[in-house]
């Protein structure tokens, strides 16, 4: 595979992964554009953002092993499609059930199949190790990128034009990736499955009689179990953010614009994290680089809570530091996983452990929504937060060192 053709794969996968977890990002923006255009509560919404991240995180190991069973360019493209559906219908959507099926199903579950353990998974076989946790940061850095921009367009946007017109313009955004991920598949990787396999063979190959005994060991390893429970207070943390932050900060007083321009803060910030965490891998035991950062994580929203007053100064330095470990999580459990069961499974089973992270984030957004409403503050279910960090900590530094048993990858 040539330096170009490699470039232009990863340029690809980046622009996917941004557009995709730029979306995603930002629906706690989205949602008060929602309640205004509904009559729903917030905590109804919250239920359904909920579910949503429950779809997100169901898909990607479904699609995962679809993926291996027929190809990554169906799954992306069955990912695109869901994506833009489900942007078109929310807007539509004025009933509880209809939304928890064009937000909580559709769009989310769309925005879960483009996730960063297929699209990674679509790279891993044609870089080496050493390359991968670099390649790793720089695509988990795309979705900081994603959500920068994404950030103060959608925000103006929805004050401009309305939630809807904005939805069906980040609709049309996403149809514009089709040409161009048919042209990535018919003329870089089709070219390139040619070369390394039989005659009508697919990349993704059938691994399914593997995939039972991998699956055996890693549930009986209790390394896997320690990164999932681990990955799932990530998802809880994060959750708080996308869902629930940016309502916090209006209630301070802030305004909407400003608070807009605070996730965009956070996006710049995580990916600059990412790519200081994707070197941070290629240097140190990935296992220590993923306790290190739910450590941070922990320390962070205290000082926040408990200390820092609660003023645009302070928001804006929360966003900019805790933003720096918001992906970067992503880099040290994918690698994890790579480096023990090989880039073939590795959408499969990094999708298996965004379950559980999922499960956190349903927890969050819906928890949340509830402490909201009863309370009137968010103090409750960040003072979660900080001890699941804590746990995912501990649990991490339990890690044993990880150990390569991957399939020798196509070296560029």
């Amino acid at each position: 595979m040539t330096k170009k053709s490699t470039m232009t794969l990863i340029i690809f996968a980046c622009l996917v992964y941004a557009i995709s977890a730029g979306i995603r990002s930002n629906y706690g923006i989205l949602m008060d554009g929602l309640l205004t255009r509904t009559d729903l509560t917030y905590e109804q919404i919250s239920f359904v953002m909920g579910i949503g991240q429950l779809s997100y995180g169901f898909a990607q190991p479904i699609f995962g092993y679809i993926a291996m069973k027929k190809s990554n360019r169906f799954v992306l493209t069955i990912g695109m499609i869901l994506m833009i559906a489900g942007l078109i219908l929310t807007p539509v959507s004025s009933s509880q059930l209809s939304l928890l099926i064009s937000l909580g199903i559709l769009l989310s579950a769309g925005t879960g199949i483009l996730c960063f353990g297929i699209i990674m998974g679509l790279i891993s076989p044609y870089v080496s190790h050493k390359r991968a946790a670099t390649i790793s940061g720089f695509l988990n850095a795309s979705s900081g990128v994603g959500s920068s921009i994404l950030s103060p367009v959608i925000e103006v946007a929805i004050r401009s034009i309305g939630v809807a017109y904005t939805m069906w313009s980040l609709a049309g955004l996403t149809f514009l990736l089709l040409p161009f991920a048919a042209f990535i598949f018919t003329h870089i990787l089709k070219p390139i499955v040619s070369d390394l396999e039989p005659e009508g063979s697919e990349m993704s190959v059938d691994l399914s009689a593997g995939q039972k005994h991998s699956l055996k060991e890693v549930f009986s390893d209790r390394n896997y179990i320690y990164l999932m429970l681990g990955f799932a207070t990530c998802g809880f943390h994060m959750a708080i953010i996308q869902t629930h932050f940016f309502s916090q900060m209006v209630s301070y007083g802030i305004l909407e614009s400003t608070a807009a321009l605070a996730y965009t803060t956070f996006g710049i910030a995580s990916m600059i994290g990412s790519i200081l965490c994707g070197y941070l891998c290629s240097r140190f035991a990935l296992k220590n680089v993923l306790a290190g950062l739910y450590g941070m994580r922990a320390l962070i929203v205290a000082i926040f809570i408990y200390l820092l007053p609660k003023n645009v100064f302070a928001v804006y330095l929360f966003a900019i530091v805790l933003g720096m470990t918001g992906d970067a999580t992503v880099t040290p459990t994918s690698e994890i996983i790579n480096r023990r069961y090989g880039a073939a499974q590795l959408g499969f089973l990094f999708g298996l452990t965004y379950v559980s992270h999922q499960i956190g984030s349903f927890f969050s957004a819906w928890l949340g929504g509830i402490f909201v409403t009863g309370s009137g503050d968010y103090h409750t279910v960040w003072l979660l937060d900080i001890g699941f960090c804590l746990f995912a900590f501990v649990v991490s530094a339990l890690i044993r060192k990880e150990k390569s048993t991957a399939l020798n990858p196509v070296t560029t």
